[in-house]
């Protein structure tokens, strides 16, 4: 079946999340904010998304927890400040924390690869030695041609 022509048409995709200062500044959250819910559940701000992009009073801040799942916080930008429904900023100390953490995990992946990496070339020198010596073997059974004698000139002294 041929392709089809011409791709998507219509209107462009919005996109997955907000994340301006000018988007979140009036929930009193900057991107990557970890926040303390009402229930104790710590979650870090992930951008807003809006009911319609026109209509800057449907916004709903969106944080994602740990293990990957993304919500929204309950109460949308016209029920009023986040903060008087219990949502808040978590200390600063725990900001520092999870970029120590985040620091540490991709120095450890990129060991995991340099390890990995050594690994692989170490496997490919013992590959290349060990065709070098099959080689070397089996040129061993075979007679050498010897090299044919020089010839003195014929004015040097015998």
């Amino acid at each position: 079946m041929p392709k089809k022509k011409g791709g998507r048409k219509g209107k462009a995709r919005a996109p997955a999340f907000y994340t301006g200062d000018q988007d979140l500044a009036p929930f009193g959250f900057k991107l990557r904010d970890i926040v303390q819910t009402p229930l104790g559940l710590k979650g870090t701000v992930i951008g807003v998304k809006y009911d319609s992009p026109e209509n800057r009073e449907s916004a709903r801040l969106w944080v994602e927890y740990p293990g990957g799942k993304q919500s929204p916080l309950e109460p949308r930008l016209q029920a009023g400040f986040i903060g008087q429904h219990g949502y808040r900023r978590c200390p600063e100390a725990e900001h520092i924390w999870r970029d120590v953490c985040d620091i540490r995990q991709k120095m450890k992946e990129a060991e995991e690869a340099r390890l990995a990496a050594e690994e692989r070339a170490r496997l490919r020198l013992e590959a290349l030695a060990l065709e070098a010596e099959k080689a070397a073997k089996k040129n061993k059974g075979k007679a050498k041609p010897k090299p044919p004698a020089e010839k003195r000139p014929e004015t040097a002294p015998a």
